[in-house]
């Protein structure tokens, strides 16, 4: 079975959220929450497993059991005893995946209370009154933690739907484009608010849940012709987006706690030039998939590996970083990272996020995006910083000192890129 970060498609079709009419209701604070709600969420996710297991499983027997009672008069047809060996191979195989998922999930457990104990006696949490910054000023290598991927799962189609009807009824207002985009902007703000957000855990349903109901067509391309309606929302817009090596990077809001609703667009003519370096990130994101599909690897430290792993998968030298920006004198945050050495990493896992598909992404997962099916387009919502570092390795040795600042978007360029979507949708 797969794990919960591959499980990035829909449960419900888009259209069938949309149809469906529960009533949105009052956003409720989400309690604090630290380390132990690792465990509840190991095993809330072994209980899911068991319950989807005991489904098949039920359904192979069910199965076994009509064919058995239509033998009875004709035990030697050999058709039907082909079909009893190949489903009792599969409920053998089945069976056997159900053990390897327990196990795996005590394995699980037992090497994230190991480094949850490791990480108690440093400075991880640094809170203002108004839970405003939420930062972590140690080395991310040495801070994160292990495999975040096979937690936190975010599919709620009650809370999606009822986040569509919000979303909706804001951009459906008869008002001018700064008031409805500043209604939105007001209610990320409340949601990241209450999203309990701190350097390993936050509240990833309910901020998924929100981005799903942004990242749907009916609702996406009107936030984008809103924003270009307004002089004060796209001027910000062009202000603090830039190119990246491999990507657009388009900031479309920002809130007062340094959350960032970002939109990306990848080319498929970058990645025949350039391959996205292994790395985390210095927040929690949930990204929704507007146009195209991508790939990604996942990679974890090898002693976080259990034996079969390291032998399944293949590791791989790189030269270690780590990420830390720095602002210049202009305001201008400037990329910077610091060598530390060399590191083995193993690749654990390979997902693809295709239109309409959904994720989230911890700070301490080690990820890279090797590859895109056509144009893509993704809408993503960063928290606020969780770090104020994050982890870097690349297979070629950087310079040191190697160090700029991402070109910026002018006007008339973003104007073209919001057009460019627009078409990707109508084609």
């Amino acid at each position: 079975m797969e794990n919960d970060y591959r499980r990035v498609q829909n449960s419900t079709t888009t259209d069938q959220l949309e149809q469906q009419s529960d009533q949105p209701q009052s956003i409720q604070p989400f309690r604090r929450i630290n380390y132990p709600v690792f465990s509840k969420e190991i095993g809330r996710i072994g209980r899911s497993n068991r319950d989807q297991y005991n489904v098949e499983i039920k359904a192979i027997k069910d199965k076994i059991k009509v064919i058995k009672q239509n033998m009875r008069n004709d035990r030697k047809n050999m058709e039907k005893r082909a079909m009893l060996d190949e489903l009792y191979e599969s409920l053998r195989l089945l069976r056997g995946a159900q053990k390897q998922s327990r196990v795996d999930l005590i394995e699980l457990r037992r090497v994230v209370k190991s480094e949850c104990r490791r990480l108690k006696g440093l400075p991880l949490n640094d809170y203002d009154a108004d839970m405003i910054e939420l930062t972590a000023d140690g080395d991310t290598w040495e801070t994160r933690l292990p495999h975040m991927q096979k937690l936190f799962p975010i599919n709620d189609d009650k809370l999606r739907r009822q986040y569509i009807q919000m979303v909706d009824q804001i951009l459906s207002k008869a008002s001018d484009s700064t008031e409805i985009i500043q209604s939105l902007q007001s209610l990320i703000d409340e949601v990241i608010q209450n999203s309990a957000c701190q350097p390993h855990v936050i509240n990833a349903t309910e901020v998924s849940s929100l981005v799903y109901a942004l990242g749907i067509p009916s609702n996406f391309y009107r936030m984008l012709e809103h924003i270009k309606e307004s002089d004060k929302y796209f001027c910000i817009c062009v202000d603090n987006s830039y190119h990246h090596d491999l990507f657009h990077k388009t900031v479309l809001l920002k809130g007062i706690s340094g959350w960032k609703l970002r939109m990306h667009m990848f080319i498929p003519s970058d990645f025949t030039e350039a391959q996205e370096e292994v790395h985390s990130h210095r927040n929690h994101f949930v990204s929704y998939c507007v146009n195209g599909s991508l790939t990604q690897e996942l990679w974890e430290l090898p002693q976080h590996c259990t034996a079969d792993e390291e032998h399944e998968f293949e590791v791989v030298p790189f030269h270690k970083y780590l990420y830390e920006p720095y602002v210049n004198d202009n305001g201008v945050s400037v990329f910077n990272i610091v060598p530390q050495g060399t590191i083995d990493l193993a690749r654990v896992d390979q997902a693809t996020v295709s239109k309409g598909g959904i994720y989230y992404m911890h700070p301490s997962v080690l990820h890279s995006v090797n590859a895109i099916d056509g144009c893509t387009v993704t809408l993503v919502l960063n928290s606020p910083k969780a770090t104020y570092k994050s982890c870097f390795a690349s297979l070629e040795e950087w310079k040191v000192g190697e160090n700029f600042v991402r070109p910026k978007f002018t006007h008339d360029e973003m104007i073209e890129m919001f057009a460019k979507v627009k078409q990707l949708n109508d084609e």
